[in-house]
C-alpha cells in the first residue's frame, strides 16, 4: 500500500510535474516503457516482495531434505519392482517419492491456479471498465448540463453545483469500494460538500441484526430479527446520485431544461447507478473461500513435498528446481490474489486518484470554457498540495455560490433529495 502522505497527495490532485519528481509515488504502467531486462529485474510492482519468503522457505527445506537423504540409507530394488512402486505410487527406497504422482498433482495445481488467474483477471477489468463507465458518464453529464440548460438567473447557481456532485459522486464512490466510511479520507470532499450534504452522508442507519430473521413452519409463525447498532449509509454514491436527479428535477420546474433534454439526463444518471452496481459487485462479491483454502492447501502440500521426489535425480542440487518450482507456483497465486480487488492502494491496483483528478480538471475546464467571466478559475475543482491559494478556505471563498454558515437542520435533508423545499 501506499504511505499516508503519498494518499494525500494522490487524493488531492498534485501535478502530473509534481508526482514525477516525488520518489514515493508507484509509477502505474510505466513498465511498458522499460527494456526486457528492466522489466525482468524490477522489484516494485513485481511479486516477489510477497513471495520471497515462501520461496526462501522451500529453498531451506529443500536442503533439509538434502541431508536427510544422505542420512538415511535408500534400499536398492530391482527394475520391475521400481516399476511396480512407480506405478503404485508408493516410497521406493529411503525418503524418496515417486516423480509420477507430483507429476498428476501439478496438473491438477497448475489447472486450478490458471483458473484463479483467469477469475482475478476478470474481475480486474471488470473494474476497469466499470470505472471507465463511471467517467464516461461524468463527462456525459456534465457536458449537457452545461452547454444544454437555458440561461437564467439560477441556471449558473445549478451548472455549477451538478458538476460539484458530479466530482463529488466519483470520490464518494472511491472511497465505497475501499470500503472508507471516513470522508476525510478524500481530502476533495472537503470542500466539495456542503455542510448539509455532508450531515447527510454521514447520518447513520440501522443495519446489523443480532439475529436473522426466522420462520416456524410448525407453527407458522415467523421472528423478525433485531437490530443492535447503527453504521453510515452503506452505499451512498446512491445518495448522490439522488441529489443530482433534484437538482435537474429543479431545472425543469424552472424552465431551465426541457421535458427531452430532463428524460435524457436522467438516463444519463442511470449510466451513474449501472457503473456503481458493477463496482458494487465487485467489491461485495468475494472469491469463494473454499476455492481459495483449496489452492492453497494444495500449493503448499506440493511445494514443500517435491524435493522428496527430486532428490534422486538432483541429489545435492535439488534447492535449485525446487526454488523455481515454488517461485513459479506462489507467484501465479500471488498475483491472482493482487489483482482480484483492483481498488485498494498496492502498486498494481487502478489508479482511482488519477480519474478523479482527470473529471476535476475536465469539468473545472468545461465551466471556464463555457463562461470565462462567471468561472474564471479552470481549477476550481483541483486540489494542488502546498499552494495558499488553492487551500480549503481560499477555494470556498472562490466558489460561485455563498455556503451556508451553519448545517442544515434534518428536515432540509428530504429537499437535497427532491422532496419539499424550504
Amino acid at each position: 500500500g501506499l504511505s499516508p502522505e503519498v494518499e494525500r497527495n494522490s487524493s488531492m490532485g498534485v501535478f502530473k510535474d509534481e508526482q514525477e519528481e516525488s520518489p514515493t509515488l508507484l509509477p502505474y504502467g510505466d513498465y511498458r516503457d522499460e527494456s526486457f531486462f528492466s522489466t525482468l529485474f524490477t522489484w516494485r510492482g513485481s511479486v516477489w516482495p510477497e513471495i520471497w519468503k515462501l520461496v526462501l522457505a522451500a529453498v531451506l527445506f529443500s536442503v533439509f531434505v538434502c541431508f536427510l537423504d544422505a542420512v538415511i540409507p535408500t534400499n536398492p530394488v530391482s527394475n520391475s519392482q521400481a516399476d511396480i512402486d512407480a506405478a503404485k505410487l508408493i516410497v521406493n527406497g529411503g525418503i524418496r517419492t515417486s516423480l509420477a504422482f507430483y507429476s498428476l498433482l501439478g496438473l491438477a495445481l497448475g489447472f486450478l491456479l490458471v483458473f484463479r488467474s483467469n477469475l482475478s483477471y476478470g474481475r480486474y477489468w471488470d473494474g476497469r471498465g466499470f470505472v471507465g463507465s463511471l467517467v464516461k458518464a461524468a463527462r456525459n453529464f456534465g457536458r449537457q448540463v452545461i452547454y444544454d440548460i437555458e440561461d437564467g438567473p439560477e441556471s449558473g447557481r445549478l451548472r455549477h453545483d451538478v458538476i460539484r456532485l458530479v466530482n463529488v459522486m466519483f470520490g464518494i464512490t472511491m472511497l465505497h469500494v475501499r470500503r472508507e466510511t471516513d470522508l476525510s479520507r478524500c481530502p476533495r470532499l472537503q470542500f466539495l460538500l456542503k455542510p448539509e450534504e455532508k450531515a447527510l452522508l454521514t447520518s447513520k442507519v440501522y443495519c446489523a441484526r443480532t439475529a436473522p430473521d426466522t420462520y416456524d413452519y410448525n407453527t407458522l409463525t415467523s421472528t423478525a430479527g433485531s437490530f443492535h447498532k447503527t453504521v453510515p449509509f452503506p452505499r451512498r454514491p446512491l445518495m448522490v446520485v439522488s441529489m443530482m436527479n433534484a437538482l435537474v428535477r429543479e431545472a425543469y420546474d424552472k424552465k431551465l431544461v426541457s421535458e427531452t433534454l430532463r428524460k435524457r439526463l436522467e438516463r444519463t444518471l442511470s449510466d451513474f447507478v449501472e457503473a456503481f452496481n458493477g463496482l458494487d459487485k465487485i467489491r461485495g462479491t468475494a472469491v469463494p473461500l473454499p476455492y481459495v483454502q483449496l489452492v492453497n492447501l494444495l500449493l503448499f502440500i506440493y511445494v514443500f513435498t517435491v524435493p522428496f521426489s527430486l532428490i534422486k535425480h538432483f541429489a545435492w542440487f535439488t534447492p535449485i528446481p525446487s526454488g523455481i518450482i515454488a517461485a513459479a507456483f506462489f507467484g501465479i497465486n500471488a498475483v491472482s490474489e493482487e489483482i482480484q480487488d483492483p481498488f485498494g492502494f498496492d502498486v498494481n491496483d487502478l489508479p482511482l486518484e488519477k480519474f478523479e483528478d482527470s473529471i476535476a480538471q475536465d469539468s473545472g475546464m468545461s465551466l471556464h470554457l463555457f463562461d470565462p467571466k462567471a468561472f474564471p478559475n479552470p481549477n476550481m475543482f483541483v486540489v494542488p498540495v502546498d499552494d495558499p491559494q488553492y487551500s480549503v478556505e481560499s477555494i470556498r471563498s472562490r466558489l460561485p455560490i455563498e455556503e451556508p454558515s451553519e448545517p442544515a437542520q434534518s428536515n432540509e435533508h428530504s429537499s437535497l433529495l427532491g422532496g419539499s423545499r424550504v
